[in-house]
């Protein structure tokens, strides 16, 4: 083999080298983030602010992006309701006033949670690094029907980068019995 072809099977195999970075590197821009939420916790409840009656939902999320970070930038809801034909669009919020009177004990609790934990504040899902996220919402139910409970939610997530990823949640199908009362996030209000 002559120093020429020699140096030309060493160039080959030194550009081969970089192969898997560049592959990687090519994968990470194409790829697209793949998000998992799992509902770790729920409640709501009946409110009503200048004669208008809306519903209040909290839920507590354990959330990953898979693949690639994800960058939050809105999220839309949509929810069903028993007994009602087409979807309520909720309107998120960050809950600062949230109250509840506990399953356990009947006894209000007021949410203490730090709002970068709340969608949309929580800005970025890390790739693969699981979190708990929360999510506070209203919808309006001036429509004057009375609410026996709701069968699915549909959370649009979109993304500085122009990605929308859609989760769809059948509420029939999750067990109450596994949902988490977190008294780290909920204080007792004292009634004195």
């Amino acid at each position: 083999m002559t120093l020429e072809e020699k140096g030309f099977v060493l160039s080959i195999i030194g550009a081969l080298a970089w192969l898997p970075i560049l592959i990687n590197l090519g994968l990470y821009y194409y790829k697209k983030p793949k998000l998992k939420l799992k509902i770790t916790g729920m409640t709501g409840q009946l409110s009503e602010n200048n004669g208008e009656i809306y519903y209040t939902h909290f839920f507590s999320f354990t959330a990953v992006s898979l693949n690639k970070d994800f960058i939050m930038k809105d999220v839309d809801i949509k929810i069903k309701y028993k007994g009602i034909t087409d979807y309520v669009k909720g309107g998120w919020y960050l809950a600062r006033y949230f109250t509840v009177h506990t399953p356990q004990d009947g006894k209000l609790h007021k949410l203490t949670i730090d709002s970068d934990d709340t969608i949309p504040n929580v800005g970025t899902l890390p790739k693969n690094t699981s979190r708990t996220i929360y999510l506070t919402f209203n919808t309006d139910l001036n429509h004057g029907k009375i609410i026996e409970g709701y069968e699915k939610m549909i959370l649009s997530f979109k993304s500085f980068e122009g990605q929308k990823e859609e989760i769809t949640f059948n509420l029939n199908e999750i067990d109450g019995s596994k949902m988490v009362w977190d008294n780290r996030i909920w204080s007792e209000v004292n009634q004195n």
